[in-house]
């Protein structure tokens, strides 16, 4: 496998998913202890980030999923990259 024929990947497609989904998580998750410390917010309420992060992993599933392994699957890569960007603005809203 390869991304543009410029990075030759030697590991398995659900060990790069792995690895994507825990670094993404990281980032959303160390952005709220940061960002919400700082600033003395409270945030937005705990049913509106458990969404977000529910809507992310699945976004994360699907497109990685349709990424990885080559599908020709155009429904599943715009529901991944829809429910992405959906998780997204949640994030900037609980902000």
């Amino acid at each position: 496998m390869s991304l543009s024929n410029l990075l030759q990947i030697s590991k398995d497609p659900i060990f790069i998913l792995l690895l994507y989904g825990f670094v993404t998580q990281l980032i959303f998750g160390v952005s709220y202890i940061f960002v919400l410390g700082v600033s003395r917010h409270s945030g937005a309420s705990y049913k509106t980030i458990i969404a977000e992060y529910i809507i992310l992993n699945a976004g994360i599933i699907a497109f990685g999923s349709v990424a990885l392994t080559g599908q020709r699957n155009a429904t599943v890569l715009l529901f991944g990259l829809f429910a992405l960007l959906i998780a997204v603005m949640l994030h900037s809203v609980n902000m």
